[in-house]
Formats: structure tokens, sequence, C-alpha cells
């Protein structure tokens, strides 16, 4: 009788083990297989981030978003006219990247950018929103087709010297009577597809002489334009002579925080084609004593100087750079270059 009941239990024991075994073999099963689905689900969302993050533009002058519509279509938007940081007055903007289209102006594309005179949209375009051509001072001019369905109320905001030129009978025609803009009509040139491949390629970080590292990137009309972005002291130099050209072309702009910081420096003499001068382009160069800046400058920014206690903005009377002398409360010296 124990004997059977020995065997009953060890039948038991060995059908529950059996089990056992069995339901750790389809739960871990399951569990395997949910963990590859979360893995792939993880591969395609980077894959997807991946595909729909933010691309610069083949010349270099626009920064390019993308999104997805209700049908599933990939769009692209211009998010920023970057070239606008170095004075390029104008933006003819693309009507596609790598055969998407540019259906979108986003949020503050062109906001606050000082030089910017021009700005022709493609036939692509259908909204354009919030402050995308807010505090545009010097802007005369921006070439609306007929294919824009939506513009934001602000869109033009603090910009008093623009005119719309419209297409008759369109929206932005509309738009511009509602909001008291000068308009004027025009006919919207056509689309010409280029591939990729034969746009002018903008290239970066290229290096000059050891000490500097420059951008070069192309205007409206594929002319190539000189950004210089760094600026390193060989053996404690002290003055620097920025050149006008490198490898035969135009040094147009110094870039954000181009000599930040460079220690020994004390003086700087920018050539005459530079026309922009950057955010922090010359913060913290503390023992720095005078910048010599040229008559072609037009644009220099509100903190290009930031903890520069020491330094002297020398250049021509009633030029840019003598006016921001004075608003930003820097020492002037008059320069008259010879």
């Amino acid at each position: 009788m124990k004997n059977r009941r020995m065997t009953k239990k060890k039948r038991i024991i060995t059908i529950l083990l059996g089990t056992a075994v069995l339901l750790t073999g389809v739960f871990g099963s399951a569990y395997a297989l949910k963990l590859r689905k979360i893995e792939e689900q993880r591969l395609i969302a980077k894959a997807c981030e991946i595909e729909y993050s933010p691309r610069i533009s083949r010349d270099g002058q626009f920064l390019i978003s993308f999104h997805q519509d209700k049908k599933g279509r990939k769009l692209a938007a211009v998010l920023k006219f970057k070239a606008g940081e170095y004075d390029f007055p104008v933006a003819d903007t693309p009507h596609e990247y790598d055969g998407i289209p540019i259906t979108e102006i986003t949020r503050e594309a062109f906001q606050g950018l000082a030089n910017l005179q021009k700005v022709i949209l493609p036939k692509t375009v259908k909204s354009i929103y919030n402050m995308a051509f807010a505090n545009c001072k010097a802007l005369k001019e921006v070439y609306i087709p007929a294919s824009v369905e939506e513009i934001t109320d602000n869109a033009f905001v603090d910009s008093p010297n623009v005119t719309l030129y419209v297409e008759k009978g369109s929206f932005a025609e509309k738009f511009a009577c509602e909001q008291h803009i000068p308009f004027e009509y025009y006919t919207p040139k056509p689309l010409v597809s280029v591939p990729e491949k034969e746009k002018p390629q903008a290239v970066y970080m290229q290096q000059y002489h050891e000490k500097i590292v420059y951008d070069i990137l192309y205007d409206s009309i594929g002319a190539p334009v000189c950004v210089i972005t760094s600026f390193f002291a060989k053996n404690g130099e002290k003055d620097v002579i920025v050149p006008s050209q490198i490898d035969g072309i135009e040094v147009r702009a110094l870039g954000s925080s181009t000599f930040r910081p460079t220690d020994d420096l004390t003086s700087v003499i920018l050539p005459d084609t530079i026309r922009t001068i950057s955010n922090v382009a010359f913060a913290d160069c503390v023992l720095l004593e005078k910048v010599y800046i040229p008559e072609s400058v037009s644009y220099i920014a509100e903190d290009a100087f930031v903890n520069t206690s020491q330094a002297v903005i020398c250049a021509p009377k009633d030029s840019y750079a003598h006016e921001y002398a004075i608003a930003h409360k820097i020492p002037y010296e008059e320069w008259k270059r010879q």
C-alpha cells in the first residue's frame, strides 16, 4: 500500500515537472518573441528617427525637416534659413529635397535676419507658419505662389518694409489685404528639377594653414562663399590678420565662436570682404585690445563681444561697426584704412 502511494506520488510529481517544463518552454518562447518584437519596434523607430531627422540642403543654405501627411506621404519643410546668419540677402527656396516636395515654411524659419532682403517661395509650398518672417527689418520682397493656402496672422510681424508679390485671386492676395501689407502681382517661375548630385555641394570643417577652420556654402546664384568657423592661435600668436580669400573664395563671415576663447589674442584685423560677425565670435577673449572692422560689415551679433572688457572697436566713422560700438558702449577708435 505504501509503495502504491509512493508510486502515485512520483507519478504526480513527474506530471507536474513535465507540465512545468512545458509551460516554461511555452512562456519562455512567448517572452523571447515579445523581446524580439520590442527590439524590432525599437529598430524601426530608430530608422524612422534617422529618416525624418533634419538635413542641411546640399548648398548649405537651408535646414530641412521632414514629416508625414495624413495619407502617409513624406513631405519636407524649411526649418531654418541657415545662410541668413552669414548675411545672404536672397533666399531662393528649393521646391524639393532629394525628390521630397517642400510644402511648409515652419515657425520662425526666417525670423530676425537683419540683412535678408528677398525671399522666393516655390509652387510646392502650402503653409507659412507663426513668425516665419518676423522682425526682418531689411526684408523688401517675398514672392508667394498661389499654392499657399495658409498663412498665420503674425507671419510678417515687425517686418515693416516688406511687399508681398502674389498671384491674382490667390490666398496670399487676400491675406495681404486683410493684414494691410503692400502687395503686387507676379507670375511664378516654372519649377526646374535638378538632380541632387548636380547641385553645388557645401563643404564643412576644412583647414587652412593649420589655424583656420572654415565652411564653404553656395549663394542663390551658385557662387561659393567662405565662412570662418574657428581660429587656433599658433605659438602664442597675438596679432591676427584674417585673409580676404581662402583657396580663391571670398571670406564673407565669422561664424559663431570663431575666436572664443583665444587666450593670448590682442588684435584682429578683418578684411573688407567680411559682412557678418556672428554670435560670441570674440567672446571671452580677455586680452583682446583692438578689433579692426571694415565698412563692409553690415551685421554684428548682440553678444559678439561678451566678456571682452578691454576690446576697442576700430572702424571707419559712421560705419555700421561705429554705430554698433556706440549702441553697445564699447570703446571706439576711428580707423582710416589705407
